[in-house]
């Protein structure tokens, strides 16, 4: 019974760290949500804000000015738009002013990031202005070289490869335990204990996926 108890527990925090992970994926992974814009570099020094993801109808072009701005052109008219970065791209402070005078700025650093403005005040609910997110990512890719999203195909990989072992060490303990030990015995088979080690260790991995995410 207590053997059982404890598969039980180590199957619910696997569950947990599965669902986090996965969570944190799509949230990351997908470049918006309905109805907030994208920013798609077309040329070198320029970009396309479009609602909703790179196939939307299009908003607004961006390119960069002079003394840090932005030249934001929207129906052949053009704006510009004030901002202060600092910083690389895994770490920076990103601050940018509307052409009403509202404010809006993001701290990022590798554990995650706040931000917040005036802007909320005016224009949470609905803006004529660009989506100040999509500007903050022209300004990081702009400015550092690169985009500002916090996942490359190198950290995908990885998190994917830890996340996939963990989950088949927990569905098919047997399975892990005779690929890593049973292939070299004749009729042999995985003890409790042993198949008590595989389950921790896909829980383990799926740790260290979740780690990965949220720090590298």
């Amino acid at each position: 019974m207590e053997h059982r108890h404890y598969f039980i527990l180590v199957q619910k925090i696997a569950v947990m760290l599965a669902v986090l992970l996965t969570a944190g994926l799509l949230l990351a992974g997908i470049p918006a949500l309905a109805g907030s814009q994208v920013a798609i570099q077309t040329d070198k020094g320029t970009w396309e804000l479009r609602e909703g993801g790179s196939d939307g109808p299009l908003r607004f072009t961006v390119t960069f000015g002079e003394k840090d701005t932005l030249l934001v052109d929207q129906y052949g008219q053009t704006e510009e738009y004030p901002y202060e970065f600092s910083g690389s791209r895994e770490n920076y402070a990103c601050e940018i002013t509307f052409p009403d005078g509202t404010e809006w700025y993001w701290n990022q650093h590798s554990m995650g990031g706040s931000g917040g403005g005036t802007w909320y005040d005016t224009h949470m609910l609905q803006s004529p202005y660009p989506d100040p997110e999509a500007l903050c990512e022209v300004i990081v890719e702009g400015k550092t070289g690169r985009s500002g999203s916090s996942l490359n195909f190198g950290k995908v990989l990885l998190i994917l490869l830890l996340a996939g072992a963990g989950v088949f060490q927990l569905v098919s303990p047997e399975t892990a335990w005779y690929l890593s030990y049973g292939w070299r015995f004749k009729d042999a088979s995985p003890s409790n204990a042993a198949l008590v080690m595989e389950r921790v260790g896909g829980v383990l991995l799926l740790g260290v996926g979740v780690l990965v995410f949220f720090i590298l």
